[in-house]
């Protein structure tokens, strides 16, 4: 009888050790599972982390380009009010020292344009105001102001204009058949060659 305990004290042995073995390789297994877990853990932070960085970024950039959107929606509504005013001051002044100088078929006449606009439509008919003039371009609108035989003069009307904030003023001038000429071209017609720069 002590030979039949002692392989039954054997068999317990190596179940013993099977068990050990097996618990070592379950222990192993739950390590790799926490530092996997521990791994996603991290990477989801960083995801989370790296997620609101991006919509902070994408808000304060919204919150930006708002900003720039409204500001130059502004200046272009006060440049448009500042052209109504100046239209209507010389609407009411139509014998204004500066327009004086408007000349029957010279050879050359200036003209300041005051600014090309996507969104500004004066309805303002050329028979109320001799002096101002609105061009069509595609889906644009051109508008200019004043009839100046000299460069002279239509650089005194530009610098007025200016002064009211229209900065984006410049002088156009047009040949007696009402085409668009060079600068250089109209300043030898009109007598004012000293104007060009060489």
């Amino acid at each position: 009888m002590p030979i039949i305990k002692e392989e039954v004290l054997n068999e317990l042995y190596s179940e013993l050790d099977k068990l050990k073995i097996d618990k070592e390789k379950l222990q192993a297994g739950f390590v790799d599972l926490k530092l996997k877990s521990n791994q996603e853990k991290k990477a989801n932070r960083r995801n989370i982390i790296i997620l609101i960085i991006a919509i902070i970024i994408l808000v304060f950039l919204s919150i930006f380009l708002y900003s720039k959107h409204s500001n130059a929606q502004s200046v272009l509504e006060t440049k448009e009010q500042k052209i109504v005013t100046l239209l209507n001051r010389i609407n009411s002044e139509p014998k204004s020292s500066v327009l004086k100088s408007a000349v029957i078929n010279p050879d050359v006449i200036y003209t300041i344009q005051l600014g090309v606009f996507e969104k500004l439509d004066l309805d303002i008919s050329t028979k109320e105001n001799f002096s101002f003039k609105e061009i069509e371009n595609k889906n644009k609108r051109i508008y200019q102001l004043g009839v100046f035989s000299s460069y002279t003069t239509a650089t005194l009307f530009k610098e007025e204009i200016k002064k009211i904030g229209l900065d984006d003023a410049f002088i156009v001038p047009y040949n007696k058949e009402s085409n668009r000429i060079d600068i250089k071209k109209a300043l030898v017609l009109s007598n004012e060659e000293f104007y060009i720069k060489e």
